[in-house]
Formats: C-alpha cells, structure tokens, sequence
C-alpha cells in the first residue's frame, strides 16, 4: 500500500523525485523545496554522459543540471545499461518526466566507429550498437515534439551518420534536414 500522502503545490514536479527514489526515502534540502515550489525548469540533462563534463559546464554557469544518464551514474542503486529496452524506458521516463529544456545524447560509437571494433551486421554487439542510436534518434525527436531541444553526438566519420534512422531524421551531411545540422 502507498504511504500517506501530503498535499502540497508542487503538482507534478514531485512524480520526478518519486520515479527517481524507486521507493526509497527522499530528503530534500531546503533549496529543493524552494526550486520545487516556484518551478525551476532542469536545463540541461546529458545521456551517455561518461566525466558529465558538459553536465558540470551548464551547472557553472548556475543552471539546473542533475547528474546524468551513464552506466557510471546508478540512480536508486541500479545502475543503466542503454543498449536494452527497460534501462531505455526507465531513461525515457525521466526525461519525459524532468523535461530538460537540452537534452544532450552521446552514444557509445565503438560499434560504429572507423577504429571501433566494427561487429559483423546481426551479431549482439551490433544489434546493440544500433539500440543506443535508435534510442537517442527517438529522443531527440521526442523532445522535439514537447518543445524542447536535442543533440546527437558522434564523431564526423563514424557510420552512425550514414543509419537510416539518423538520416531520416537528420538528413546528410551534404544535405541536412532544416534546422537539423
């Protein structure tokens, strides 16, 4: 049974920190209540994010910047692993949740890249090469749909550029979709 609830403004901000806490107890400082309280938007949320240094960037310019989305960064005890599809809905949850205004999605490309280990096409490490990149394609166009803004990261010569889903929503380097270069 749900523990008892306590009524408050902050509507559904406060579903993030529950979906976060994974039943856990949560305290919050008193500059979480505040930010809670009168609305602060997260403004940036990095995934696949390895050091966080873009994270640690947008948070030294005094921006709402939570830790990000990586193996590296359990959240509730449980660490991510984004080539499978719960760690992918879980991620997808919160972002949808958090509603960064940017968010930032920079794949592993080992699969990908011209000195990656390059798997043979329908192998598991190529199947979840190609997960990591669907699903950062499906974010950007899903953050697009709610009014917010998102990148994909992936060296110049890596053959993530060249996947029919990148292309079909970003288009080709020679001729990129508008507004998506």
């Amino acid at each position: 049974s749900e523990p008892p609830a306590i009524q408050t403004e902050w509507g559904d901000r406060a579903k993030s920190v529950r979906v976060v806490a994974e039943g856990r107890v949560v305290r919050l400082t008193q500059q979480a209540v505040s930010e809670f309280m009168f609305g602060q938007r997260v403004a940036f949320m990095e995934v696949f994010c390895s050091a966080m240094e873009m994270t640690l960037g947008v948070r030294a310019l005094g921006l709402c910047a939570p830790d990000g989305i990586d193996k590296l960064y359990p959240v509730g005890g449980r660490p991510w692993d984004l080539r499978y599809p719960t760690d992918q809905g879980r991620a997808q949850e919160l972002l949808d949740d958090l509603n960064p205004r940017v968010t930032y999605l920079a794949p592993p490309c080992t699969s990908l890249c011209i000195i990656g280990s390059k798997p043979a096409e329908g192998t598991d490490a190529a199947d979840e090469g190609l997960s990591v990149v669907r699903f950062s394609v499906a974010q950007v166009r899903r953050r697009a749909r709610r009014g917010a803004a998102a990148s994909l990261e992936s060296p110049k010569s890596a053959r993530t550029w060249k996947l029919e889903c990148v292309v079909r929503e970003f288009g080709t380097r020679e001729n990129p979709h508008a507004s998506r270069h």
